[in-house]
């Protein structure tokens, strides 16, 4: 067994602005000498923006024999570039356990490119969808087999998968970190990304993936489809190659998200276009620019629960997402029976 180094530098990586740990950065620890700095070490942060490095007394010890190391952290992009430093607040002679917690502006994060919706195109996919009816019953009933038997939603509720486009991301951060978004003082997860991603998108995701959790009952659609990863990637491809199969094609400078809706089964096939009101299994879906609060666009049950306050906020965040029906999107199988009495 590999003897466990004595020396650690640990921490956290937070965007300033939200106090959100960032994932997806290098961070690179040096000990500052006179002529050359040593390097002790670098690590990924993970998912929530944590990082440990671990190095021993030959990784510092020089010409002088240092006894303890005169740290500073340099933070990077995955590509390398330098984000910040705290070589102007060195630690010298640093104790054998150091913690850092590093604050970045939102504007270092984002290398200038926000992750918006693309309002326009995402109208457009749902458009083109919509009216192609060959496309939309070839993507409802894959899905609807690949979800059958792996998801749960009530007998009385039924589910569309709504189509999103956002600009193509430049970094891993501006996955994760994504627009900040409030309820009152309270910061919610950023978990604007929770659906089906186009596959070049979900290989990102995966990198940062640290655990695979068995879906629990009542749990939001969305959340029981990204726990499980095979399940998750099924669905990613097929989406993908049924739009190749039917000359929907993507430009290279979006990425697209099909994120959960599910609401009460209408009754009558005119409920089709009316606009939804999400139940309990609707939560965190996809969301467009950071928003000021204003009246939801859709109407949601008064519960206090964590997933309707998330449902409530994200539904106003786009002015796309305002006015959401069944048909904005990729309707469970058994509707389309129901839409295709009142096709032309």
């Amino acid at each position: 067994m590999e003897k466990q180094k004595a020396f650690k530098i640990y921490g956290k990586v937070r965007e300033l602005e939200s106090k959100i740990g960032v994932p997806g950065l290098i961070v690179e620890a040096l000990d500052k000498d006179l002529i050359f700095n040593d390097r002790l070490g670098s690590v990924t942060t993970d998912i929530d923006g944590n990082f440990e490095i671990r190095y021993d007394k030959e990784d510092f010890q020089d010409l002088f024999f240092d006894q303890r190391p005169d740290i500073y952290l340099r933070i990077k992009t995955p590509d390398g570039k330098l984000v910040s430093t705290t070589e102007d607040k060195v630690r010298y002679g640093a104790n054998r356990t150091e913690e850092f917690v590093i604050n970045l502006p939102k504007k270092l994060l984002k290398g200038g490119k926000n992750m918006k919706e693309k309002i326009e195109d995402s109208r457009e996919l749902r458009d083109r969808i919509l009216r192609d009816k060959e496309l939309l019953r070839d993507l409802s009933e894959k899905i609807g087999e690949i979800l059958k038997g792996k998801v749960e939603i009530g007998e009385d509720e039924a589910y569309t998968f709504v189509p999103f486009v956002y600009e193509k991301p430049v970094f891993a951060p501006e996955i994760f970190a994504g627009p900040v978004r409030r309820v009152g003082k309270t910061v919610l997860p950023p978990w604007w990304w929770i659906g089906l991603p186009a596959p070049d998108f979900l290989r990102h995701l995966e990198k940062y993936r640290v655990t695979e959790l068995t879906p629990e009952l009542a749990m939001p659609l969305g959340e029981q489809i990204i726990r499980n990863k095979e399940l998750l990637g099924e669905l990613s491809e097929v989406v993908s190659n049924v739009l190749k199969e039917h000359g929907v094609v993507i430009s290279g400078d979006v990425t697209y998200m099909f994120s959960p809706v599910v609401y009460k089964k209408p009754t009558f096939a005119h409920e089709m276009f009316m606009r939804v009101s999400p139940s309990k299994f609707e939560a965190m879906v996809s969301a467009g620019p950071t928003p000021e609060p204003s009246s939801p666009a859709v109407v949601v049950d008064p519960t206090p629960e964590p997933a309707i306050i998330a449902a409530r906020h994200t539904a106003s965040e786009s002015v796309s997402w305002r006015t959401i029906t069944p048909i904005d999107g990729i309707p469970a199988p058994e509707l389309l029976y129901a839409l295709d009495k009142l096709r032309f």
